[in-house]
């Protein structure tokens, strides 16, 4: 499987670099700072849905990633809120 989403990865590269002749320098950096920003299962999982549906878009390709991390990578505490709110207010 890890198989599989390297050679998405590399297809994702590769057509990068043949679309954008000016921009991808910049562009391939950003992608790889989607891949050293984001947790690696979701950005894989983004990469595969991409390259299925065949589209290259970064900023496509960064809201994917978001759907995929969305309520993991902010966990946030809402009870601790809570408790300190009340707190506060006595």
């Amino acid at each position: 499987m890890r198989r599989i989403r390297r050679s998405r990865f590399h297809s994702l590269t590769t057509r990068i670099r043949s679309r954008s002749q000016f921009t991808q320098v910049a562009k391939l950096k950003r992608l790889l700072g989607f891949k050293m920003t984001y947790p690696a299962a979701p950005f894989l999982v983004a990469v595969e849905q991409a390259a299925h549906y065949g589209f290259y878009d970064l900023n496509r390709l960064e809201a994917l990633i978001l759907k995929q991390v969305a309520g993991s990578f902010f966990d946030l505490d809402t009870r601790s809120e809570k408790a300190g709110r009340r707190s506060l207010e006595t």
